[in-house]
């Protein structure tokens, strides 16, 4: 892996309760960022996804990042150039377990 590939920016958000104002009134959920790094951004191509048989009205990115010690899992998504997806896995990349994957999912309204 060249670690060089790794020149987008990215923040693993995760959504938590606001609890309550001053005033007892509810704050309800907000983002909060978790992780920021750098990645390398790859999307899956329209043979792949005639292959698979998948929606095309879903968008899949895979994000390569550094190991880290901070927990991500699929109740996270990734902000990416604006956008957010929701990640539906984080698995370990290679043998010397120096990297991260993390594939998104997100559905394109028409």
């Amino acid at each position: 892996m060249n670690i060089g590939k790794l020149k987008k920016r990215i923040r693993i958000l995760k959504l938590e309760e606001g609890g309550v104002d001053e005033e007892g009134f509810d704050l309800g959920e907000t983002w909060r960022q978790i992780w920021s790094c750098w990645a390398q951004v790859s999307e899956t191509s329209g043979t792949e996804l005639i292959k698979s048989g998948a929606e095309f009205s879903k968008t899949k990115k895979r994000f390569l990042i550094r190991h880290t010690n901070v927990s991500i899992d699929t109740d996270m998504v990734v902000e990416y150039a604006g956008e957010t997806y929701p990640i539906v896995l984080v698995n370990t990349y290679g043998d010397n377990h120096k990297f991260t994957e993390i594939w998104t999912e997100r559905s394109e309204l028409v």
